[in-house]
């Protein structure tokens, strides 16, 4: 079964803080990176079941890597994350699972509890 996680975050703090809610709900974070095209590379090659992605990042944005990332890996759901740009949890956008906010990372945890586990390819 398929419980692998990449994190894309431009924070180490946050990085950090997200490993530990991902190995909590069971995951092997197999990827760690700080950008948003790092994250579409990471998300092809290892085809993750889950991809944890800051919105607001250096150069290309997370919510623009979506649609990349999903392309890259189709059966990866996508949840994107944010302290600055928040997107209300009604408008997620176009092939993201959710949208978090950090001050509320009790949200991503019952978040990356609840995602079914893929079987492995």
């Amino acid at each position: 079964m398929k419980r692998t996680l990449v994190i894309c975050d431009d924070d180490p703090m946050a990085r950090k803080v997200i490993e530990m809610l991902a190995v909590q709900a069971g995951y092997e974070v197999v990827a760690e990176v700080d950008l948003a095209v790092r994250a579409v590379e990471m998300a092809a090659y290892h085809q993750p079941g889950v991809l944890v992605m800051d919105v607001s990042m250096p150069g290309m944005r997370g919510t623009e890597a979506v649609a990349l990332a999903r392309e890259a890996s189709e059966d990866t759901r996508i949840i994107l994350v944010s302290a600055f740009d928040l997107i209300p949890r009604g408008a997620v956008p176009g092939g993201a699972y959710d949208v978090v906010d950090k001050t509320d990372f009790g949200y991503l945890a019952s978040v990356l509890a609840s995602i079914p586990t893929i079987a492995a390819a």
